[in-house]
């Protein structure tokens, strides 16, 4: 049996007990029961609150058609950085290679429990944790693909901080996050301390920096 959920912040929840799993569902007159995935304060279950709050559950199933994005998600983030002139400047092969990159994070599940994705999900809900766990779990097979992923990651952040403000730049989770690859004698990384003193003197936000974290 359902047990109301007492939390001022989610009115409609109810809370039960199935398989022994702790499981919550909205309610609301007039709408069918929505089971939520997760539980209060995981993005998936907060993205699925808000949408069968704002009646949007039932339109949500068609995100993946061609034009479609939630708001503010990181589906939204990729339409957009398509049509930025940084990435319309890049050449066909560059364009290639990050789309593939970014259409794998945004296949990414968010939870394995649930089908909820990283496209279907707001960009502020990416925190450095998840973050650090999904370019970890790359880096333990291929590190270079772990650091190009990471930057094609970023240029979808970059888009929430710089081209629609939807983040402040300082709430960027990849900030502490850094991916190293094997020297390379043709053009070598830049050493710890050399990237430190850039960072120092180009602080978030600036185009030099703007630049280097783009890659």
């Amino acid at each position: 049996m359902a047990r109301p959920f007492k939390d001022a912040r989610y009115p409609g929840i109810s809370s039960r007990i199935k398989n022994g799993k702790l499981t919550y569902r909205y309610r609301a007159k007039g709408m069918p029961e929505i089971h939520l995935p997760g539980k209060p304060g995981d993005p998936e279950f907060e993205v699925a609150y808000e949408n069968a709050t704002q009646g949007q559950h039932k339109n949500a199933v068609i995100i993946d058609l061609p034009g479609r994005a939630l708001p503010k998600t990181f589906g939204h983030a990729a339409r957009r950085l398509e049509t930025t002139m940084e990435w319309l400047d890049f050449d066909e092969a560059t364009q290639r290679k990050n789309a593939r990159l970014i259409e794998r994070f945004l296949s990414l599940k968010v939870d394995p429990a649930y089908p909820l994705t990283w496209r279907e999900t707001p960009v502020e809900h990416l925190d450095a944790d998840r973050l650090r766990a999904i370019i970890e779990g790359i880096f333990r097979t291929n590190r270079t693909v772990a650091k190009h992923m990471l930057v094609a990651i970023k240029k979808l952040v970059w888009v929430a901080t710089d081209i629609e403000k939807w983040i402040k730049p300082q709430d960027d989770p990849s900030l502490s996050i850094r991916v190293r690859v094997p020297k390379s004698t043709k053009n070598p990384a830049w050493p710890i301390a050399m990237r430190e003193r850039f960072e120092e003197r180009h602080p978030v936000g600036t185009a030099a920096r703007t630049c280097y974290a783009l890659g």
